[in-house]
């Protein structure tokens, strides 16, 4: 986990790309971590992460991490 949230806290445009392929190494459980940080109201990087082809494509397939339970 602390490795999730340093990346998070030092995230660059120049490197989402790479920062993606690492985080598909990481278990399920730290890519939610990762994915529910981005999508924090006031995370700083959201809108270079977001916009990110390989962050949205992991996004669809792994909804099910970052989703709201259904009641």
């Amino acid at each position: 986990m602390m490795v999730v949230y340093k990346v998070l806290s030092t995230l660059e445009r120049d490197w989402v790309d790479q920062c993606m392929d690492y985080m598909l190494r990481l278990s399920k459980e730290a890519q939610g971590v990762f994915a529910n940080g981005v999508r924090a109201k006031n995370y700083q990087h959201q809108a270079i992460v977001m916009t990110n082809a390989k962050f949205t494509e992991w996004a669809t397939k792994n909804q099910h991490l970052y989703q709201a339970d259904k009641k």
